[in-house]
């Protein structure tokens, strides 16, 4: 038996990403600098706390928005 395979989008692009991937596993695998970004979770911002307890499920919508320096 094969890996259930979930599909979600993240920042507009459609992703299959294995079942019982956390919301933070998901962003370590994007080797993202985690202190520099924020997230939304289906239109609601998430906790950084809360980034290892939530499950990513089918049809999920992530948007990842990164701090820029500037002046």
């Amino acid at each position: 038996m094969g890996v259930k395979l979930l599909l979600i989008k993240v920042n507009g692009v459609e992703e299959e990403i294995k079942y019982k991937t956390s919301l933070l596993q998901l962003l370590e695998q994007k080797k993202l600098d985690l202190g520099g970004i924020i997230v939304l979770y289906n239109d609601n911002v998430v906790n950084r706390s809360e980034w290892s307890i939530i499950y990513l499920q089918d049809s999920d919508i992530i948007e990842i928005l990164r701090f820029l320096g500037g002046g």
